[in-house]
C-alpha cells in the first residue's frame, strides 16, 4: 500500500529504498520457505544457487549430470558431465583433470621430440617440476 512502489515508476524511482525492504524481508526466511510462499503466490521465481546447492541437488544426479570420479589426491570427487544429450549419441567417458606436470613428458618427448636428458636439465633447473 505504500505509494513510494505503486506504480512501475514509482518503484524504480524509490528502487533503493525497496531492495532495502525485500532484502530486510527475505533475509530472516529460510530459503525453502520462501521459495514455497513465492510459488504459492504465483510469483515468477528462482534461487540463485551455490557451488554446493548444485553439487548436491538430486535430480541433477538421477539424470547423470554428474559422475563421481577417484582423483589420486584429493580423493572422490564430482566430474560434471555437458548438460545436453543428444539422441542417439553416446555419452563420452569421463576422466579426471590431471595433476600439476603429469602429461609433461609425453607431451614433450612425443610432440616435441625433446630427450630425457634435456628433460632431466629442466627439471634440474625447476624449469619443470
Amino acid at each position: 500500500d505504500d505509494k513510494r512502489f505503486s506504480t512501475v515508476l514509482q518503484r524504480k524511482c524509490n528502487e533503493k529504498q525497496l531492495e532495502e525492504l525485500v532484502a530486510a524481508a527475505v533475509a530472516m526466511r529460510k530459503r525453502a520457505d520462501l521459495l514455497a510462499d513465492l510459488d504459492a503466490s504465483g510469483v515468477p521465481n528462482a534461487p540463485v544457487n551455490s557451488s554446493r546447492d548444485i553439487v548436491e541437488d538430486p535430480v541433477l544426479w538421477e539424470r547423470g549430470f554428474w559422475q563421481t570420479l577417484q582423483h589420486p589426491v584429493i580423493g572422490e570427487m564430482p566430474i560434471s558431465r555437458t548438460p545436453f544429450r543428444l539422441v542417439g549419441e553416446e555419452q563420452f567417458a569421463l576422466v579426471r583433470p590431471p595433476l600439476l606436470g603429469e602429461h609433461t613428458w609425453e607431451v614433450l618427448s612425443k610432440e616435441l621430440g625433446m630427450t630425457e636428458d634435456e628433460h632431466a636439465q629442466l627439471v634440474e633447473d625447476r624449469v619443470l617440476y
